[in-house]
């Protein structure tokens, strides 16, 4: 696969994500998923994702649609407490604030490079799902300049440091194979690049 390719296809994988965090679950998003031979186009970023790919499937076509949606409400947003809350910044800020320190350098982050976000609610702009959404426009402009250095930093700085915190929390919550298979598809991914720009990410004290 040609660099430009493999950087569309992850642009594509990180659109999906940034969806399927951010949105509660559509039957229009269902069926989609039925639709297509995800399982088929999905790029190889670990040996182990057919089985997730194959048990997602089976989500798709047989778990019961309510289901997936209060596993999404259980989730991320709670009528209390969140099971896995969504933004960088609760895990980072010693205090749990949601607009912390992390939310505003990444809002910085966004604005150097150029990078609108247009958001539903007033909410940080650390959200997973957000951030997947910049990560995918970041692969879009390395197809055309050949440049990671932007996705590098994004991941080092604004997603590697909780990522994998929240990703746990997430798939030892989730009530339904959907959103267990979606936290695993998404961790390999995420360790895929990881892996492959070889990123030194430094430890940060976690808060939740």
């Amino acid at each position: 696969m040609q660099p430009e390719q493999d950087y569309m296809m992850s642009a594509a994988c990180c659109k999906l994500f940034s969806t399927l965090f951010y949105k509660r679950p559509s039957q229009e998003i269902i069926d989609i998923l039925k639709e297509n031979k995800f399982e088929v186009m999905w790029p190889d970023y670990s040996n182990k994702q057919k089985k997730v790919l194959n048990r997602l499937r089976d989500s798709v076509e047989n778990e019961n649609f309510d289901s997936v949606k209060s596993d999404f409400f259980r989730l991320f947003i709670g009528s209390e407490k969140k099971l896995a809350y969504p933004w960088g910044s609760v895990y980072t800020d010693k205090d749990n604030l949601m607009f912390g320190e992390s939310s505003m350098k990444f809002k910085e982050f966004c604005r150097k490079n150029n990078v609108s976000v247009e958001l539903e609610v007033n909410e940080p702009l650390d959200h997973i799902g957000i951030v997947f959404s910049v990560l995918s426009v970041l692969f879009e402009k390395a197809c055309t300049d050949y440049s990671l250095d932007n996705v590098v930093e994004l991941m080092k700085d604004h997603l590697l440091p909780w990522f994998y915190r929240f990703i746990y929390l997430m798939k030892t919550s989730a009530a339904t194979k959907f959103y267990q298979s979606i936290s695993t598809l998404a961790e390999q991914y995420v360790n895929y690049w990881e892996e492959e720009l070889e990123i030194d990410v430094e430890q940060v004290r976690l808060y939740a």
